[in-house]
């Protein structure tokens, strides 16, 4: 066994499937998924970069779904110990029973059987026949499986004897797809390990989604514009005060369709033809070009780090980790697993993004007087310009897949049709459905269990034309906060003119000035737990009113918040239908640092007193307690009370949470200092 592990260690295999392990034992820890039948005798440990789904477990089986290479498919593990023949066999009538609940649940196409079966029939190699084997063969034959087992290879060796227990199956329309080869040293057991390798033909595989990808570089500027030109004339003239929301859909559609089709027909165009001749050198191979490859790569690794190779290995290790994953089977809280991708995803919304106890009314926000609503400033051409320049070229693009560089060139050309267009926004006091629908994807949390909903980190991916504006609201609002001075100086994450290295001196301040009067001190360190995702946004619209955020920049984020969902893969071909969210900041927005600096702002006023400092940064969160002498009082102080409604992680706090009385004992031990911190 530990060869095999040792293999799969090394990524040489994509599941392993082990019948009646060995019991307590720690080779069985693995990092990678594990799915059990309820007698824990068949066991499936799944890659973690497998995309898999448990879809069904029994008493003697376990299956699972897998989608790769465009195929999903169905693979059931399954034991049952053996029996006196001269005793009544009910452990494998149930397992007959558990094969046809999985056959019935997932269907017969695409579906692998493998397990220990300790059945013997002579159509399965074995060179006798007993009850068990004729079932098994009436099962297989109803189901219309075809054996994949090499009846000449036995499976099972003890020395004494041999003989054909193990058995796999498959349905008929993958069968020629499957090598089915037996692997003696990879394990030190008496039964012989099997590797199964499943191979998709090329008439078969079925093509990727093609998620749209609308970009155009500056080469090709000048041919995109004329082409722009040519349709913009059918695009009608918007004017902001006399337009309705059903009118704006319409044209956002007509305007996103126009720049897509002028992307696919700039690209659609073939390149031109080389300007020289290639040469024929008959001494050049396939060998000679493979090393040349080697040193070209060599070399540009040696150019990117500054001469360190090894730096440059561990970036790309690095940018690997980071790569989206795709979210598996996740475990319920009351311990049991979803069972397909569109439960998956459901649960992994309903956790992270929905509040029950949040108003998600979709009704306008309160405006002031219909006769005062036009008095707002109007938004600029040069805001608009600007805020497109501070996007990354680079940066992935919404579900319409348009990216920076068609909206720039769009914008330069005519600056009007985009002016128009976010002004006839504001004045409605409305932000497009078409904007409000996100693509998440998943990146993969280091040292995490793939099964926990924490493992994933979600970033929400969001139509530019929707970031632009979200861009220009946003700096309208923090321009209103810092000219009235109504943020708490605290935060130092996103914030103009703010920066780590502020907030490590504030805290060097604070301890020395404390020591320099002989106080004591006390560091508290919090991480709140999931922040982004569980930021509520009743707290968020509250902040804005309270701090007299201007009405008509209220009435867009009213709207931005109202009716957003969000979508993702459900496999290589297909995604899952938007659903709705109602809390959180979207990873990946203009907004999200903004709604968090409103959703942590009253924290502060919370804890406000004169022997408590507050520090933070972005959700990372640290008190500096101090007093001049013991604490005598009976009760915790008021400030660490009106915490206990905030979720924290306890791995990531530098001092446990307790009140000043608890740590009064540890106080002298615990005692902050500059050259300690």
């Amino acid at each position: 066994m530990d060869n095999l592990l040792h293999h799969a260690a090394l990524g040489d295999a994509e599941l392993i499937l082990i019948q009646e392990p060995p019991p307590n034992d720690d080779r069985y820890k693995m990092t990678w998924q594990r799915i059990s039948s309820h007698d824990n005798k068949s066991l499936i440990f799944i890659n973690p970069m497998v995309r898999s789904f448990c879809v069904h477990t029994s008493t003697h089986t376990s299956t699972i779904q897998i989608l790769k290479e465009g195929r999903s498919t169905f693979i059931t593990n399954c034991y049952v110990p053996p029996v006196d023949p001269t005793q009544e066999d009910s452990a494998f009538s149930t397992l007959l029973d558990d094969l046809e609940a999985a056959c019935n649940k997932v269907g017969l196409d695409n579906h692998i059987i493998m397990g220990d079966f300790n059945a013997h029939n002579s159509l399965f190699g074995g060179n006798h026949n007993d009850l068990r084997g004729e079932k098994l063969l009436d099962f297989v034959y109803t189901k219309q499986l075809e054996i994949i087992s090499d009846i000449s290879r036995p499976t099972f060796d003890n020395t004494r004897h041999l003989s054909h227990i193990d058995h796999t199956f498959s349905s008929f329309n993958i069968s020629q797809s499957l090598s089915w080869t037996a692997e003696p040293f990879l394990s030190t057991s008496d039964h012989v390990s099997i590797l199964l390798k499943l191979t998709t033909p090329d008439s078969q595989e079925t093509p990727p989604l093609d998620r749209p990808r609308f970009n155009v570089n500056y080469a090709k500027r000048q041919r995109f514009v004329n082409l722009l030109n040519r349709q913009i004339n059918n695009l009608p003239i918007i004017n902001p005060q006399n337009c309705n929301t059903g009118n704006l859909d319409e044209y956002i559609n007509l305007l996103t369709n126009i720049i897509g089709s002028s992307c696919k027909k700039i690209n659609k165009q073939t390149l031109n033809p080389p300007r020289y001749k290639e040469r024929h050198n008959p001494w050049w191979n396939e060998n000679l070009q493979t090393l040349k490859n080697k040193a070209m790569a060599l070399k540009r690794l040696y150019k990117a780090t500054d001469n360190d190779a090894t730096l440059r290995l561990n970036r790309v290790q690095r940018f690997r980790k980071l790569r989206p994953t795709t979210f598996h089977s996740f475990r319920k809280t009351n311990g049991e697993l979803t069972k397909t991708a569109d439960e998956t995803f459901a649960y992994f919304i309903s956790q992270k993004y929905l509040d029950t106890t949040s108003d998600t009314d979709t009704t306008p926000f309160e405006l002031q007087d219909s006769g005062q609503q036009h008095y707002y400033p109007l938004i600029s051409m040069v805001e608009i310009s600007s805020a497109i320049r501070t996007m990354g070229h680079k940066k992935a693009p919404g579900p319409d897949g348009i990216m920076r560089n068609p909206i720039l060139f769009l914008n330069d050309e005519h600056p009007v049709i985009l002016n128009n267009l976010y002004n006839a926004c504001l004045f409605l006091g409305y932000f497009p459905q078409a904007w409000k629908i996100g693509h998440i994807i998943f990146l993969q949390k280091k040292d995490k269990d793939p099964r926990d909903i924490t493992s994933l980190r979600p970033i929400t991916l969001l139509n530019l034309f929707g970031k632009i504006l979200d861009k220009i609201i946003v700096n309208r609002i923090t321009y209103h906060l810092q000219v009235t001075n109504r943020l708490n100086d605290s935060q130092f994450g996103f914030r103009w003119g703010k920066s780590c290295e502020e907030a490590l001196k504030k805290v060097k301040d604070i301890l020395h000035k404390s020591r320099l009067v002989n106080n004591h001190s006390i560091v508290i360190s919090m991480d709140i737990e999931g922040a982004f995702d569980n930021a509520s946004w009743d707290i968020i619209r509250e902040s804005l009113k309270e701090k007299e955020v201007p009405p008509y920049l209220r009435t867009m984020i009213h709207s931005y918040l109202c009716s957003r969902k969000v979508s993702s893969d459900a496999s290589p071909q297909s995604l899952i239908d938007p659903l709705q969210i109602t809390r959180g900041c979207p990873q990946g927005s203009n907004s999200g640092p903004l709604f968090w600096i409103l959703y942590m702002d009253p924290i502060f006023s919370i804890l406000k007193d004169e022997n408590v400092h507050t520090i933070a940064y972005a959700d990372d969160l640290l008190l500096i307690c101090t007093s001049t002498s013991r604490v005598k009082s009976s009760g915790d102080p008021p400030y660490l009370d009106n915490l206990e409604k905030t979720k924290y992680r306890p791995e990531k706090k530098a001092l446990p949470y307790m009140s000043l009385l608890q740590a009064e004992t540890k106080v002298r031990e615990k005692e902050a200092s500059e050259t300690q911190l």
